[in-house]
């Protein structure tokens, strides 16, 4: 369990990055990348698995006419369970609509209360960035 100080310095961190130098393959889909951000907070907290769980979406989200609305902007949100054992992810458009995707996470030790990541479309390439990289 990270201490009070490990999370705002995790927050800290996460709030300077702006823009991004690189695109990384973090996940299993191929044409999914992410930012400089994102690759240090899977670094940083193990949560590959989040990068995989968005990435699993996107063929889905791709060829579903339930999803046109994602095939802009895509706001995931992680959020812990109160109970402190599990999670729920979430995706919407970004707008009031929604949400799109839930998926619920019965462990995680991921360290931070809430974490909201973006992922748009670039050429070919979806790409995962925290909202400060936008």
């Amino acid at each position: 369990m990270k201490t009070h100080e490990q999370i705002s310095e995790i927050e800290n961190t996460l709030a300077n990055f702006i823009g991004t130098n690189v695109y990384h393959h973090l996940g299993i889909i191929p044409n999914v990348v992410a930012t400089d951000g994102v690759k240090w907070l899977a670094e940083n907290t193990g949560c590959f698995w989040l990068i995989d769980i968005i990435a699993s979406y996107q063929g889905e989200i791709k060829k579903n006419l339930k999803f046109a609305k994602l095939l802009g902007m895509q706001n995931w949100t992680l959020k812990l369970n109160k109970t402190g054992y599990g999670a729920k992810v979430v995706c919407t458009d970004g707008d009031s609509e929604g949400p799109y995707i839930k998926q619920a996470i019965p462990f995680t030790d991921f360290p931070l209360p809430t974490i909201t990541l973006w992922v748009q479309p670039q050429d070919n390439l979806m790409v995962i960035m925290l909202p400060s990289e936008y």
